[in-house]
């Protein structure tokens, strides 16, 4: 903090109120996601299935354990929902729609707060990434 009491550089050691709460929304709807996709598999005894759908609605948690780092933060979010989005966009045209709100979440925390929000590079980063995994999912 400067004289006037304004924020400048790190000393902001935590992520902003709004970009926490629309981390926190994609977290809670992952899970609801998680409980959804865990009941309709219950009925195949699907363990596998179970197990990847958890792992899957946990990735959608780790932006929350960055509360203290608000730069790493936005950029997991991005990370996370700009990977994850390509899948859950495919999973929403085949009728899942539930699937799609935790990485749209997570998108509009990551840019939510416009001191933290990450970098072109990264964005560009997030978009090569996804790239691949929408590539692997329409040869399937």
């Amino acid at each position: 903090m400067d004289a006037k009491g304004t924020v400048t550089g790190n000393a902001r050691r935590r992520v902003a109120d709004r970009p926490w709460i629309w981390a926190v929304a994609a977290a809670m709807a992952a899970a609801v996601m998680a409980l959804v996709l865990v009941g309709l598999s219950l009925g195949d005894a699907a363990a596998a299935a179970i197990a990847a759908e958890l792992v899957l609605s946990g990735m959608f948690a780790v932006p929350l354990l960055l509360r203290r780092r608000p730069k790493v933060f936005a950029v997991v979010c991005l990370a996370v929902g700009g990977v994850t989005l390509p899948a859950a966009a495919l999973i929403a045209l085949m009728g899942g729609f539930l699937v799609l709100a935790p990485p749209v979440l997570l998108l509009v925390a990551a840019f939510a707060d416009r001191s933290s929000a990450p970098a072109p590079a990264w964005v560009a980063v997030a978009f090569a990434a996804s790239v691949p995994v929408a590539n692997a999912l329409l040869t399937l």
